[in-house]
């Protein structure tokens, strides 16, 4: 199966598309949270790096074990993890590892990150963009959170420009440019579950 890549405006329902498509697939989630708990992981204490032979890819290896609930690195702690804000500072090669581990780890769906960038002409990727109306997802804030309109048109706006300044930033990219995609999806007129329908069937036309 293909790794599939989805980049999202802020209230599209683009994290939806990718939790629908995990329990389909049987995919893996990799998200900013999972980004966060890698990166921790990779630049953990030595002795548990030093569990990893040094020709070994230390990222892959700690990727499967996150997601591997019987090889966890570290059961003895139960804190929740903090996410990656979007300025943290991050390496692009930082980043570019982080993805590229998710990538070989293989029936993974990556939302954001640059991963549309990373893998851009890697074999297996499905590229995908969820997009809608702003009005839409000023009312999907609004639903989600209680909020006015004023207030969750400024939440929608301010965390589309976080995603556009990080591609930017990072890859000299812009993220609206639908050449990085296979596929764009609007989501006002197509629920969740069917624009994952679609990215389904899309995928059967994707080489391995």
């Amino acid at each position: 199966m293909a790794v599939i890549t989805i980049s999202r405006q802020s209230g599209s329902g683009g994290n939806e598309v990718a939790r629908i498509l995990c329990e389909r697939l049987g995919y893996h989630l990799f998200d900013k949270s999972l980004m966060s708990q890698l990166a921790e992981q990779v630049n953990a204490e030595p002795n548990i790096n030093d569990e990893i032979p040094e020709q070994t890819n230390k990222t892959s290896v700690f990727l499967e074990r996150l997601l591997n609930p019987l090889h966890g690195l570290s059961s003895e702690s139960h804190e929740p993890r903090k996410e990656i804000s979007e300025n943290q500072s991050l390496t692009l090669t930082q980043i570019h590892d982080l993805v590229m581990a998710a990538y070989k780890l293989d029936n993974v769906v990556i939302i954001g990150r640059g991963s549309q960038i990373v893998l851009a002409g890697q074999p297996g990727t499905l590229h995908v963009r969820v997009i809608a109306p702003l009005e839409a997802r000023v009312r999907t804030w609004q639903a989600r959170e209680n909020l006015s309109s004023k207030d969750a048109q400024k939440i929608a706006l301010e965390r589309d420009k976080a995603h556009e300044d990080f591609v930017k930033s990072f890859f000299d990219a812009d993220i609206r440019d639908a050449s990085h995609y296979d596929l764009v999806i609007n989501t006002s007129r197509i629920t969740p579950a069917a624009a994952a329908e679609i990215i389904i069937q899309a995928l059967k036309g994707i080489p391995a």
